[in-house]
């Protein structure tokens, strides 16, 4: 039964890392039987935030929707002018001490500027705003669902881990009174 219990509560250790995006071997909760009750088991809150921080899932959303909400930028930067400036100089002679010589007499000087005003594109560029705007919403709905699933697994994985606390303070008074007698 011991040896059941406690593979039931490194599983749901392992669960609860897991679900929390920690891939580092180096972080790791351990529990040792020194007839203790177990360390501190994080809050909700703070596992939480740094699940937000650490999962995986979490931050490849996080980044689809920051990608969702730029390319809702460009597209509605698709409907304001455009300006391209343009410099370039030639000039052939030989040696690099006489570029300054060089400049007035030989060289040649070309500048450009060309702006682009766009008067009527048709519904093309709004259906594009349109269809990016709706793809923010999907992916803030997707993150939201993401978020509530992972809070909802990790409140279970500390309500258990809270439970199997609970088990060994009881295990504990119980083993210290049984001694005593």
């Amino acid at each position: 039964q011991r040896i059941n219990n406690t593979s039931t509560l490194e599983i749901a250790l392992r669960n609860l890392i897991n679900s929390m995006g920690i891939i580092d071997k180096k972080m790791n909760f351990e529990i040792m039987d020194d007839k203790k009750s177990l360390s501190k088991i994080p809050d909700i809150k703070h596992s939480l935030i740094y699940l937000k921080e650490n999962n995986p899932s979490i931050l490849v959303k996080q980044h689809q929707l920051l990608n969702a909400e730029y390319s809702k930028k460009l597209a509605k930067g698709e409907k304001l002018p455009r300006i391209r400036l343009t410099a370039s100089y030639n000039t052939n002679f030989n040696g690099i001490n006489l570029i300054d010589k060089a400049w007035p007499e030989n060289g040649q000087l070309s500048t450009g500027i060309s702006i682009n005003l766009p008067i009527y594109s048709g519904k093309i560029i709004s259906s594009r705003i349109k269809q990016t705007h709706f793809n923010i919403l999907k992916e803030e709905i997707e993150y939201t669902e993401l978020i509530q699933n992972f809070s909802v697994r990790l409140e279970n994985y500390i309500d258990r881990l809270n439970n199997y606390n609970e088990i060994l303070i009881i295990y504990n008074t119980i083993l210290e009174s049984a001694e005593e007698d």
